[in-house]
C-alpha cells in the first residue's frame, strides 16, 4: 500500500525527528522525499487546473508532474498508556519539586500546572501526568505515561529508576 503523508511541524527539531524516522525506515519500505512543490488540491474543476499547471512547466510536464488521487485515512492506533503508583515518605512540596526535576533529567519539559511532562526520546513522544495525594504516611504519587509505540515502557522504566528507591516497598502498579 502507498501512502502520501503529510506532516505539518512547529519546529526545527520536530521536522529532524520526522527526518530521523524516515531514514530509519528507508531499509524497510520505499521511502520518497518528493523534491519541489507539494500540495493538495480539491476541486470540480481539475481539468482546467492540471491544463493550467502544465502550462506554466518548463520542459515536458510527464517528467516533472507526478499526480495521485488521495482519500484521507487514519490508520488505526491507539494512544498506549501505563499506570503506577508510589508511596513517598516524603511531604507533598518536596515530591512535587522533585518531579519537576526529575522531568528535567529526563530531557523534559514539565508544566506545574497541569502536573504534566512532555519528554522526546529516541523511542518517540510520551507524556507523563502526575497526580498527587497527600496521606498520613507521606504523598502518594500516581503516574500515568501515555503515548506511541515503545515509549511508554521505556518512559515508566525510567521514572521507576527514580522513585522506587523513594517508595522502597510502598509501591505498585495499578
Amino acid at each position: 500500500m502507498k501512502y502520501f503523508v503529510v506532516v505539518s511541524y512547529d519546529d526545527d527539531a520536530e521536522r529532524k525527528r520526522v527526518d530521523y524516522l524516515l531514514s530509519k525506515w528507508a531499509e524497510r519500505a520505499d521511502v520518497e522525499k518528493p523534491r519541489g512543490m507539494t500540495f493538495i488540491i480539491e476541486t470540480e474543476q481539475e481539468k482546467e487546473f492540471f491544463e493550467e499547471l502544465f502550462s506554466r512547466i518548463e520542459g515536458n510536464p510527464s517528467e516533472k508532474v507526478r499526480i495521485y488521487r488521495v482519500t484521507e485515512e487514519w490508520p488505526e492506533l491507539r494512544e498506549r498508556s501505563a499506570t503506577r503508583e508510589y508511596l513517598l515518605a516524603e511531604e507533598e512540596g518536596f515530591v512535587r519539586r522533585f518531579l519537576a526535576y526529575l522531568c528535567s533529567k529526563l530531557g523534559g519539559t514539565f508544566s506545574p500546572g497541569e502536573e504534566t511532562c512532555e519528554v522526546y526520546t529516541r523511542k518517540g513522544r510520551g507524556v507523563i501526568q502526575f497526580s498527587l495525594r497527600g496521606t498520613p504516611r507521606g504523598t502518594v504519587v500516581r503516574v500515568t505515561v501515555s503515548g506511541y509505540g515503545e515509549v511508554v515502557e521505556y518512559l515508566l522504566s525510567r521514572v521507576d529508576e527514580e522513585l522506587k528507591p523513594l517508595a522502597g516497598d510502598s509501591y505498585g502498579t495499578l
